[in-house]
């Protein structure tokens, strides 16, 4: 018998909130959804319900991704970097949020912290974001739901963060200012104690 939070299955109790919630699939069950499960993670009620909303998009990249190769992968990353976009241009609009510069992306990326993280997490600071000069900074070293979903789907880390988490968060920034570039020098799929997203305004 293989254990999973119930990320899959839409009708999801969460009547205890502090509980972790566990499905019990057979292994043809879990053939059937084609995910393999690999890991076993305690998760909040609001933590399975953050990773959940990245299983469907984590799921059909990496069929893709097996199906077509490299050029799947171009897809996808365009496909982020949309959907990023489209997001902040939303979130801008109901910010009311003029500038263009590192502080507005600043603004815009805390906008949407509580979308994306743990109300334990923001708390305790282990996302945060800064800005210096013309780049807004991004720091995550807490939960993080795509690392847990990908931990759950048994999928190439470094695949669906590069092609899926870095493309969105620049998306995000692009809203702002299109003018802009990412960088990430520090990435916990290739071992560092967190990840760090940087939004560079070119000049």
């Amino acid at each position: 018998m293989l254990y999973t939070q119930n990320y899959l299955n839409t009708q999801c109790d969460f009547e205890r909130p502090h509980q972790s919630i566990y499905t019990h699939l057979s292994e043809r069950q879990v053939n059937m959804v084609g995910v393999e499960v690999t890991d076993v993670l305690e998760l909040t009620e609001e933590q399975a319900k953050l990773v959940q909303r990245h299983i469907p998009a984590i799921t059909m990249l990496m069929a893709y991704y097996r199906k077509f190769g490299e050029q799947a992968l171009n897809v996808a990353r365009e496909w982020a970097f949309r959907s990023g976009k489209r997001r902040g241009e939303d979130a801008k609009r109901r910010m009311n949020l003029v500038g263009t510069d590192a502080r507005a992306m600043e603004a815009l990326f805390n906008s949407i912290l509580p979308e994306r993280y743990d109300e334990e997490t923001i708390r305790k600071k282990l996302t945060r974001i800064s800005t210096e000069k013309n780049r807004t900074i991004s720091v995550s070293e807490g939960f993080c739901p795509v690392m847990a979903a990908v931990k759950m789907l048994n999928a190439p880390w470094n695949i669906v963060c590069e092609n899926y988490s870095v493309p969105f968060h620049l998306g995000l920034a692009s809203a702002i200012n299109p003018r802009v570039k990412g960088e990430l020098p520090k990435a916990r799929w290739k071992g560092d104690e967190c990840c760090q997203h940087i939004a560079v305004i070119e000049e």
